[in-house]
């Protein structure tokens, strides 16, 4: 009989089921369903009610943002470890995009960097497993293992590549400071971290020692890295009192802005040279100085990778990663899926820029090499040719 009428009652297609109201309504109802498929499943001892719960919980989770999760106890802890001498990686960062996982970035002096990967490339498998499934935070940890383990990569159009996990150091970087003209030095940063901070921190001092009057600061290819770095390095550009950036929650009325609090470090103007791999707090540090009206931006368009993450542990040792507020400049624009696009817009062929990724950006030697570099490096070529006029 109740076959019968299911049978004669007209389809509906997509029908929903009645959407409770509020957080209160939905916990009601998920109860409700798992009472009624205790008391009326045909075989109750199937449904597994704690491990059915928490895919159901992450699977809501996920559906919301590529980049939201909810992790395991065991996840959380790996998350939080900090790295060892036993750890390594290959040292790209990279992000959800359309469905896809893509290149941020490769880090400086990296297996990944010297194998010429750059932003945009589009990972297709990992170990020989396709990657259209997998979430972008599990490809983040498959891609960290014991130090010298290889890894296999595939990115689409191009052959696999076979890559060692190196070392995750934390060391103080190398300087990269050099004056190209009289008055006129150089400085690379290539990720926000402290040991960075205080690498730049002691390079624009030693560019004051040398009576630098402009100063091209160079964040292609720097996919970011610590909030609190990226506000510390603004603060040795930016007058006291400069706004750096805001938080833009879901809420309007919890707008939080970040302002400098200290004079500058260094006063005289610059150039920020930026392509496709310069994301997330670099992107804050470009867009600080260029809203102040302390740098010009030269390049490509940046990535586009303007979110502020936040981990939230549960009571079980689980925890909740979603996007917490939108990165806004300080005209209040967000660039998250939008870049920043450059005062001066260089263009420069994909294939030759990733050449120029693959030898270091800043990695030339000026004194010997200079004018070879200028011919390789467009857009520090024009960097050097807006600050002569």
């Amino acid at each position: 009989m109740l076959l019968w009428l299911a049978l004669a009652l007209p389809a509906r297609a997509e029908e929903p089921v009645t959407a409770p109201t509020g957080a209160t309504g939905a916990l009601r109802q998920f109860t409700g369903i798992i009472d009624a498929l205790q008391q009326h499943y045909i075989d109750p001892k199937q449904i597994h009610l704690n491990e059915r719960a928490t895919i159901a919980f992450r699977e809501l989770v996920r559906s919301l943002d590529p980049e939201a999760d909810l992790l395991t106890p065991a996840e959380y802890a790996a998350a939080n470890a900090l790295p060892d001498e036993q750890t390594g990686d290959v040292g790209l960062a990279l992000a959800a995009r359309g469905g896809l996982i893509v290149v941020i970035a490769a880090r400086d002096g990296s297996p990944a960097q010297a194998a010429g990967l750059f932003a945009g490339d589009e990972l297709v498998a990992l170990d020989g497993n396709s990657t259209s499934q997998m979430r972008v935070v599990a490809v983040r940890r498959a891609l960290r293992g014991p130090v010298f383990s290889p890894v296999r990569l595939q990115f689409r159009n191009t052959q696999e590549i076979v890559l060692p996990r190196v070392a995750i150091t934390t060391n103080l970087p190398s300087s990269t400071l050099k004056f190209l003209r009289p008055g006129i030095a150089y400085c690379r940063v290539a990720q926000f971290t402290e040991p960075a901070r205080e690498r730049l921190e002691l390079d624009l001092a030693a560019a004051v020692q040398g009576k630098a009057r402009h100063l091209i600061l160079d964040l292609r290819s720097n996919a970011g890295g610590s909030f609190d770095t990226a506000l510390r390095m603004a603060r040795l550009f930016l007058s006291h009192g400069s706004p750096i950036v805001a938080l833009g929650y879901a809420q309007p009325e919890q707008l939080s802005g970040f302002n400098t609090d200290t004079p500058p470090k260094f006063v005289p103007p610059l150039t920020v040279l930026v392509n496709g791999g310069t994301a997330g707090e670099a992107e804050i540090l470009a867009a600080a100085l260029r809203d102040n009206q302390r740098a010009r931006l030269v390049g490509s368009r940046t990535f586009g990778y303007g979110w502020h993450n936040g981990m939230f542990p549960l009571p079980d040792g689980s925890a909740l990663l979603i996007p917490t507020a939108r990165y806004l400049t300080p005209t209040k624009r967000t660039f998250h899926d939008i870049g920043l696009t450059p005062d001066v817009v260089v263009d420069i062929a994909r294939e030759t820029e990733r050449d120029l990724g693959r030898a270091g950006f800043g990695s030339f030697e000026w004194g010997n090499d200079g004018a070879a570099a200028l011919q390789a490096d467009r857009a520090l070529a024009r960097a050097l040719e807006l600050i002569a006029h």
